[in-house]
């Protein structure tokens, strides 16, 4: 029978990062990141602001 259980580790834990990328509508369709996205919707665009730098 196999346990799973908590681990520690003298190492501290791995950081890992991401990177956003983001660019007005008129040049989405020049991103891999917009294939099968319907860029003529309005409705699926996600708006940003000046708080998306925070995120």
């Amino acid at each position: 029978m196999l346990f799973c259980g908590p681990r520690r580790s003298a190492e501290p834990p791995r950081k890992t990062f991401v990177i956003a990328l983001g660019c007005d509508l008129q040049h989405a369709g020049r991103l891999v990141y917009s294939d099968g996205l319907d860029l003529s919707n309005p409705a699926a665009v996600t708006p940003i602001g000046d708080g998306c730098r925070i995120c």
